[in-house]
């Protein structure tokens, strides 16, 4: 879009705010240089000192209020972030997206929601403790990383189908897809079964558990 935003204000701006596009066109061009060297970076310079300077077009023509965006303050950095780390090209926000994702999105939604933080920091912690565990036995068993890029590949499904199912929630979808929640901390520990038929009113409990094992394949 950007390449196109110059000749779309041709004839139909004021020539100052023609010159201000311009050289802000310019600064985004060398900002995205794959390789600098003194000549580009003075050039980039060149186009922040020069937009300051015509800026003002757009406050005299009441096209904007102020300038007073932290945004605009950041890019003054740039000469200098060049020179002490190089090239731009390789910031952005793409690797932090996926942290947010590894480290707080799936750690909020193993919590019960309740005092999520502590239970987030913990469930970090087992998992940088699995996937270390998971490192040495890569190295002590050549097969075994077969078997983890079988669950890896198994942990990407299960995260497309809850990405999915948290747009669904978001579009405000009324299908609805069938998950188990059950507590951390039970209230009634050790409660034997007769209880929860006679007690509870529960006496198909012992049929239901059995036959939802089954179905799960999950040993008795």
């Amino acid at each position: 879009m950007e390449k196109v935003f110059l000749g779309m204000l041709i004839s139909a701006a004021d020539d100052e705010v023609l010159k201000t596009v311009h050289v802000v066109l310019d600064f985004i061009g060398y900002a995205h240089f794959e390789t600098h060297c003194d000549e580009p970076v003075a050039e980039l310079d060149w186009a922040w000192v020069a937009f300051h300077k015509l800026k003002g077009i757009f406050e005299d023509m009441e096209i904007w209020k102020h300038f007073n965006i932290s945004k605009i303050h950041n890019i003054k950095h740039y000469v200098d972030s060049i020179h002490s780390w190089g090239t731009t090209d390789g910031f952005n926000s793409k690797p932090s997206e996926c942290l947010h994702i590894d480290f707080t999105k799936l750690g909020y939604r193993a919590s019960n929601k309740r005092d999520y933080t502590a239970q987030m920091v913990q469930w970090l912690t087992r998992q940088e403790a699995v996937h270390q565990l998971t490192s040495y036995l890569q190295w002590a068993m050549p097969h075994y990383a077969v078997q983890q890029d079988e669950a890896s590949d198994a942990d990407d499904d299960n995260d497309e189908e809850n990405e999915l199912e948290d747009e669904h929630e978001e579009e405000g979808a009324e299908e609805e897809v069938p998950t188990y929640q059950i507590v951390k901390m039970a209230p009634f520990s050790k409660t034997v079964i007769s209880t929860l038929a006679h007690k509870y009113k529960a006496p198909d409990f012992l049929y239901h558990l059995q036959n939802f094992m089954n179905t799960q394949s999950i040993a008795p």
